[in-house]
C-alpha cells in the first residue's frame, strides 16, 4: 500500500473543539485526519470493521463518537464513507493538489454528493480553489517568515508554454468578475504587468463574506484592509494575479491561529478543573504529613 503526508497543525491540540474531546474521542479524530485510507479531498470510503481494528475501539463505541462529530458538524459517516467538511482547511495545497481534489469530489457516489456534508466540503474547495471565480491559480508558493516583523516571500513557479500576456489576459478577467454596478471594496496592489501597468485584484463583498465563513475567529473586512496597507508599503513585494489568492489565504489563515490560541490561553478555568486541581492539592499535602508523621519521608 503506497502511504500518502497529511498535514497536521500542533494548533491542533489548542483548538477549543479539540480540548474538550475525552482520549477515545481525540485518538479517533486524529485516526479519521490521518488514517492510510484518507484521501487528499477530505472523503473517502472506510469500513466500521477496519475502524475498529485501526482503533482498538469496538463498533458501538466508533459509532457514539462518529455521532458526536456529525451533531457538531465536524466529521460525517453515511453509506461507509467519512466526509470532513472542514478538512481542506486545515491542509497546504498547491494548485496541482487542489485541481487532484476537485477531481476526487467530482467522482463520488451521486447518492453521498447530494448530502449536506458533501455540499459544504465541495463549497470549502470551490472557494479555496477560487473565491473569486476569476483568476487561474496554476503556481506553487514558497514562503519564510522572518521574526516578529514577519516578512512574507513569494516566488511563482511558471508553468511551463505560458502564453505572452498572461498577466494581461488575468487582470482583464478579475475586470469582469463582478457586474460593473458592484464595486469592489478594497484593491489589492500587485506587481506590475510585461507593459509596467498598474495592476490591482479586486475585493467584493462575497469574497469577504466567504472568507468570513472559512476563517471565522478572524474580521476578515479589517485584516483585508490591514493586506491592502501592508502590500502598498512593500510594493517590491506584491503578487501577482496567480499568488494573490495563496497570499491572502496564508494571512487569514495566519491571524485565525492567533486568534484561536489567544482563546485558549485566556480561558478560564471550569469549575470541573478548579475543583480536580484543588483536590489533588490537598492529596498532595496529605501524603506529605503522612510520610512525616511516620517517617518515610527520611
Amino acid at each position: 500500500m503506497s502511504y500518502s503526508k497529511r498535514y497536521v497543525s500542533s494548533h491542533f491540540w489548542d483548538d477549543n473543539y479539540i480540548v474538550e474531546l475525552d482520549p477515545i474521542e481525540k485518538l479517533m479524530f486524529l485516526y479519521f485526519l490521518t488514517n492510510p485510507l484518507t484521501r487528499i479531498s477530505g472523503f473517502y470510503e472506510i469500513s466500521l470493521k477496519r475502524i475498529s481494528f485501526d482503533t482498538g475501539i469496538d463498533k458501538e463505541m466508533v459509532l457514539k463518537v462518529i455521532d458526536r462529530f456529525s451533531e457538531a458538524g465536524k466529521i460525517y459517516y453515511q453509506d461507509g464513507y467519512i466526509v470532513i467538511p472542514n478538512f481542506p482547511k486545515k491542509q497546504c495545497y498547491n494548485p496541482n493538489m487542489l485541481r487532484s481534489a476537485m477531481k476526487e469530489l467530482e467522482s463520488a457516489p451521486e447518492h453521498l454528493r447530494n448530502t449536506e456534508a458533501f455540499r459544504k466540503l465541495l463549497n470549502v474547495f470551490e472557494t479555496l480553489s477560487n473565491p473569486s471565480r476569476t483568476i487561474p491559480n496554476d503556481s506553487q508558493t514558497l514562503r519564510k517568515i522572518e521574526g516578529e516583523g514577519e516578512v512574507e516571500v513569494e516566488e511563482e513557479v511558471e508553468v511551463e508554454g505560458e502564453v505572452e500576456g498572461e498577466d494581461e489576459i488575468a487582470q482583464s478577467d478579475m475586470d469582469r468578475s463582478e457586474p460593473p454596478t458592484n464595486k469592489p471594496i478594497f484593491k489589492i496592489p500587485l506587481i506590475k504587468g510585461k507593459n509596467k501597468q498598474e495592476q490591482w485584484f479586486p475585493v467584493y463583498q462575497k469574497n469577504i463574506d466567504d472568507w468570513q465563513e472559512l476563517y471565522p475567529a478572524v474580521d476578515v473586512e479589517n485584516e483585508i484592509r490591514k493586506l491592502v496597507g501592508w502590500n502598498i508599503s512593500h510594493p517590491n513585494q506584491r503578487k501577482t494575479p496567480r499568488g494573490i489568492l495563496r497570499h491572502i489565504h496564508y494571512w487569514l489563515g495566519k491571524e485565525q491561529d492567533k486568534s484561536v490560541k489567544s482563546a485558549v490561553r485566556n480561558k478560564s478555568p471550569t469549575q470541573d478543573e478548579y475543583l480536580f486541581s484543588e483536590a489533588a492539592r490537598k492529596t498532595l499535602i496529605a501524603g506529605k504529613q503522612w510520610l512525616e508523621e511516620t517517617g518515610h519521608d527520611s
